[in-house]
């Protein structure tokens, strides 16, 4: 039995909007990713507006020093590529700041389980504005979704040390992507330690000893080389950070 609510963020598949008169409006194709595959070429806009259909997609941004950090994870029913349709260009219009002095970080996706996207090229979802208002309502929602995901995870970084910021971490991964057993609910995604690490912004070393006391403390247990956490913790815990 899932834990939780279903993995979706956004009210697309739950809304008077809808998949199918998302489809009708927009003439947009469906892409499959394998695991770990990028959306598009490294370093490359995407081009068009992914709705997840099914999988998790990551969001990873990369430092000069190699470091990676994930920013969001990306579940269906999320939105990605929101900047094909309103490129950075024209918000910032006659701003006195350059291009270069507001570049937008390099941000990749990268499908983190085998996952399938509707793909919405941005000329298409444009020209359906004016067609279904409503289309534009729900992708301002989805960047206001995006922005509520980004402080919640800023806020676990700047406010919790990296013991609590893990365990937070899966029991938000327990409660979109969890399966209630006996002992807890084992979170169902190939998490490595790097992985963990990057969701937390903490390195792969501090991440293993956070585990180690996690696992001490019972709070985290590994069942057939997953995670799993208590219920208890799961259904009072915090809001999922799943997009």
């Amino acid at each position: 039995m899932k834990a939780g609510r279903e993995p979706a963020s956004l009210p697309l598949f739950h809304s008077e909007l809808g998949l199918a008169r998302l489809r009708r409006s927009v003439r947009g194709s469906v892409r499959s990713f394998a695991s770990r595959a990028p959306l598009a070429r490294h370093g490359q806009p995407l081009g068009a507006v992914h709705v997840v259909l099914s999988g998790l997609v990551a969001l990873t941004s990369t430092s000069d020093g190699g470091r990676q950090a994930t920013l969001a994870l990306i579940g269906p029913g999320g939105v990605l590529g929101q900047e094909s349709v309103l490129p950075m260009s024209g918000v910032l219009g006659s701003s006195p700041f350059g291009p270069a002095d507001l570049e937008a970080p390099q941000v990749d996706a990268v499908a983190f389980v085998p996952c399938t996207t509707l793909a919405l090229p941005a000329g298409e979802l444009r020209g359906a504005f004016d067609r279904d208002p409503l289309i534009a309502a729900w992708l301002a929602a989805s960047l206001g979704h995006r922005v509520r995901a980004l402080e919640r995870g800023l806020s676990r970084s700047l406010s919790f040390p990296v013991r609590e910021r893990v365990l937070h971490v899966l029991l938000e991964l327990a409660a979109t992507y969890g399966a209630r057993r006996p002992w807890g609910v084992i979170v169902e995604l190939p998490l490595s330690q790097d992985d963990i690490a990057a969701l937390v912004g903490a390195t792969r070393e501090s991440v293993n000893r956070a585990l180690r006391q996690l696992e001490t403390s019972g709070a985290v247990c590994r069942v057939d080389r997953a995670y799993a956490v208590r219920d208890r913790d799961v259904d009072h815990g915090a809001e999922s950070g799943v997009s």
